[in-house]
């Protein structure tokens, strides 16, 4: 039976790659993802490590609740006392803070995302990981130097003067020195470094008399708990010392975070790739076993059990699903790399790494790679071992059909029902956390997409020939052999089309997403919104507040408040805060105030969404107290309750003084508005906008037209990468269109002999598989429509909260699905076409 199987497998070469592509995608995929994300975690952890390998301890801002390192700045006079303590051998106090490095011709450089830091730094003597690279280090108040991979890139010599955008706006100083890693890279994972001296740093960045943090080293020999102990008792309340390895691991658990969000999302579309994979490989044994009829009942009449037959069409797939894991875990390190390379030329500035191959990813590649092929030959194995010695007479209807084909569309509508229900519970209902939400939403899309293809069994022959009709009218001979040969095998049909079902059904059901995201901004730009510039910052940072104080002293604008983000705990959850200009921001944006107003806000209020206004009992006029990250507490007496979180994108709103005084490590504001004064002109304010901006580069000033285009311009991007990732699941669904047509053509060889011995040209047999591939590729794209839209309707009615308040019908992407089905069944006929107009009449009637 094992040469049997390898001859099998060896005599349909084309067949066993095609299916094997399905499954090496979606393994790549998977193990891609691991070890991608794998690898720049270890780069991480080895950099944060490094960053940190001469410091014993670090003194900081304690914080009740969120990331560690976010507390208060500590005060400059802590220096003496801790140099003072037994045992430390030195300390090294660092300030860290916003500064944009500007390029020769202005512009601020780009780092997509990546932080842009001002620092102190003490030169080459520094406990850290920091090093000089070139050059010498800053000394003064008008010396910089900077990160080594931002002076290749932006190519200003030593010795220059470079402009940098500080708290206070853009200053000039001299480039003295590169810095960089101990270790040698110039980079520091794509931020931007200026280090000036502590002194220096203190006043660009805003903290005269304060650090963000104090570095300790201790003498050789000293006891580390003593130390310790003596550092303590020099701290006053509200700071903290903790260990140098926790600063580094801590830091390194913040970019898991991210690094882990990244992974998911790979992982999920891996996850659509084996999903669809699965359907393509069940169809192909199906069809396989169908054509192999004769010769299984043949080794059943001479003697072979059922079992074996099992065994036989099992091992097929275990020696593809090997080859597959194989082929698609090679894949997967070339997807981490290429994908690493993609980052760095776009500027992420990730250092090189040992590729990381852990055993996780080794086991995880494994169980997909067999996991997916075996389940989807579970069905076909278990028909080809019942099949009877006696059976071969009509080998494609006895395996497409059965005994359980009347049953089908039955069970798969119960299949379909259960699905929607569990789906709709998942994102309407919401029970649970977020992963229950996602889990049930999921579980319920496969159940749907599974119920579907069992559902379509039963009308894949009425459909074949509706969707068959024009093309047999216009096309004639081939497009009348092309509707009979759709409809003769509604089974196959179904699960052909199933496989573009589902990569349809995704875009669509995103292409709904995206439409209705979109009308949703633009009605709130419409009705919310009613400032007339907008201010953000291309590294989405923020930038300094003193630009929005300048603003502010414009007589051109008669309302002007920045936006800043942050945190408090109420009744011990934590929630998210805006920082707004209370007198202001009611003219900027209309948050469809229900009670109460804006007024009072300043000196300890609230405005407050109606949905935790509920959960809590409150209105207004009532008190709230709420724990700020540094510990202190404060009573906040609730002013307005507001139902529109759309672009504020938060239920607790309090004013930027209050803020401002619970969080001073906090200065740069998200994002700003500003409006027009009574009987100023548009270009006037603006040029008054600008003329402020000139000292904030970075600062992108944006009217609402302005702002609109290029929030659907960064939307658009988004889409962009989600539509290419699933495009994968749509080719693997072309794969087994090309792969169905390609063993269709094989069972059908004697029927195309006949057909062109009573005249039937190459041309016509060839515009036949082409057409049939078209009707099968229609359905499936119908069929995805028809399940996708929905699920993209449900799905928007679970985004409230993130803003998404119309749906809206995407009529582009439908009219675009059905013109790229007609073009995948073309492609996908391609080959297989070809193959059936070569086949030599004679040899072709003599097959049996």
């Amino acid at each position: 039976m094992l040469k049997l199987t390898l001859r099998s497998l060896w005599s349909h070469k084309a067949r066993v790659t095609l299916t094997a592509i399905s499954v090496v995608v979606g393994v790549a995929f998977v193990s891609g993802a691991f070890i991608l994300t794998d690898s720049f975690e270890k780069s991480f952890d080895s950099f944060f490590q490094e960053l940190n390998q001469g410091v014993d301890y670090r003194v900081r801002g304690a914080v009740e609740f969120g990331d560690p390192g976010t507390g208060d700045p500590v005060s400059a006079d802590l220096v003496p006392a801790i140099e003072a303590v037994p045992g430390v051998a030195a300390v090294e106090p660092g300030l860290q803070g916003s500064a944009v490095i500007l390029k020769k011709n202005g512009d601020p450089v780009t780092t997509n995302g990546a932080p842009m830091l001002g620092v102190s730094w003490t030169g080459t003597e520094s406990i850290g990981g920091t090093v000089l690279r070139e050059g010498r280090p800053p000394r003064g108040p008008s010396e910089v130097a900077i990160d080594q991979a931002t002076f290749d890139d932006i190519g200003i010599p030593i010795g220059d003067p470079i402009d940098i955008v500080v708290t206070d706006g853009k200053q000039t100083f001299t480039l003295v020195g590169t810095v960089g890693t101990s270790s040698g890279e110039s980079s520091f994972f794509g931020a931007t470094i200026a280090a000036f001296d502590p002194e220096t740093a203190q006043e660009v960045l805003g903290s005269p008399g304060e650090y963000t943090a104090i570095d300790i080293a201790i003498a050789d020999g000293a006891n580390a708990a003593d130390v310790e102990a003596g550092i303590e008792a020099v701290l006053p309340d509200g700071v903290e010392v903790v260990t140098g390895d926790q600063v580094a691991r801590e830091t390194s658990d913040q970019i898991s975070e991210i690094v882990s969000i990244f992974r998911w999302v790979l992982l999920g579309f891996a996850m659509v790739s084996l999903f669809v994979s699965a359907f393509l490989i069940n169809n192909t044994f199906q069809i396989i076993v169908s054509q192999r009829m004769r010769d299984l009942a043949l080794l059943r009449a001479v003697g072979a059990s059922g079992s074996q037959v099992r065994r036989m069409i099992v091992g097929e797939s275990v020696i593809i699903a090997a080859v597959s894991t194989v082929v698609g875990f090679l894949g997967g390190i070339a997807v981490a790399k290429l994908l690493t390379a993609l980052f760095n030329a776009a500027g992420a500035g990730f250092p090189e790494a040992a590729t990381v191959i852990a055993t996780r990813t080794i086991v995880f590649a494994i169980i997909v790679g067999f996991g997916v092929t075996l389940l989807a030959t579970i069905v076909p194995a278990a028909r080809a071992s019942r099949i009877p010695p006696v059976a071969a007479m009509r080998p494609e209807l006895a395996a497409m059909s059965g005994a359980g084909a009347q049953r089908r569309p039955i069970i798969g509508a119960v299949v379909l029902v259960l699905g929607a229900a569990l789906y709709c519970v998942g994102i309407l209902q919401q029970p649970g956390g977020t992963l229950t939400i996602i889990g049930l939403a999921a579980v319920g899309a496969v159940l749907i997409f599974i119920g579907a293809t069992m559902f379509a069994a039963g009308i894949a022959a009425p459909a074949s020939r509706v969707l068959g009709a024009p093309i047999a009218r216009i096309f004639k001979v081939p497009g009348h052999l092309a509707q009979l040969n759709a409809a003769r095998t509604p089974r196959r049909t179904s699960v052909t089309a199933a496989a573009l079902m589902v990569g349809v059904a995704l875009v669509s059901a995103v292409g709904v997403i995206a439409s209705s995201f979109n009308q949703s901004f633009k009605e709130q730009l419409d009705t919310s919104i009613t400032a007339d510039f907008f201010f953000t910052d291309e590294s989405f940072q923020g930038f300094p507040s003193a630009f929005m104080d300048e603003l502010d002293q414009l007589p051109e604008l008669s309302a002007v408040s920045g936006v800043r983000t942050g945190e408090f705990e109420v009744d011990g959850g934590t929630r998210g805060v805006v920082a707004v200009n209370g007198e202001d921001f009611g003219d900027i944006i209309d948050l469809d105030i229900k009670e109460g107003s804006f007024e009072g806000l300043a000196g300890g209020g609230l405005m407050l969404q109606s949905d935790p206004a509920n959960t809590f009992d409150l209105g207004v006029g009532d008190t709230v107290e709420v724990t700020w990250k540094n510990g202190s507490t404060q009573e906040l007496h609730v002013v307005g309750i507001y139902d529109d979180t759309s672009v504020i994108g938060a239920n607790w709103i309090v004013d930027l003084t209050d803020f401002a005084k619970a969080n001073p490590s906090v200065d740069l504001d998200q994002f700003g508005g500003a409006r027009i004064a009574s009987g100023v002109e548009i270009d006037a304010a603006r040029a008054a906008i600008e003329t402020v901006a000139d000292n904030f580069p970075q600062v992108k000033v944006q009217d609402q037209a302005e702002f609109r285009k290029d929030q659907e311009a960064q939307l658009n991007q988004l889409l962009f990468i989600i539509y290419a990732l699933l495009l994968f699941a749509v080719a693997i669904a072309v794969i087994g269109i090309m792969n169905t047509l390609a063993l269709s053509v094989f069972e059908r060889t004697r029927e195309f002999g006949l057909l062109r011995a009573v005249g039937t040209t190459r041309r016509q047999l060839k515009r036949s598989v082409r057409w049939e591939a078209v009707i099968v590729s229609v359905f499936g794209a119908l069929l995805g429509l028809v399940i996708g839209l929905p699920l993209g309707f449900i799905a928007t009615k679970g985004m409230k909260d993130i803003g998404v308040t119309t749906t809206a019908l995407p009529v582009f992407t439908i009219v675009a699905i059905l013109v790229l089905a007609v073009f995948a069944g073309i492609i996908a006929a391609f080959l297989p076409a070809r193959r059936a107009a070569k086949l030599d009449v004679l040899a072709a009637i003599a097959t049996h």
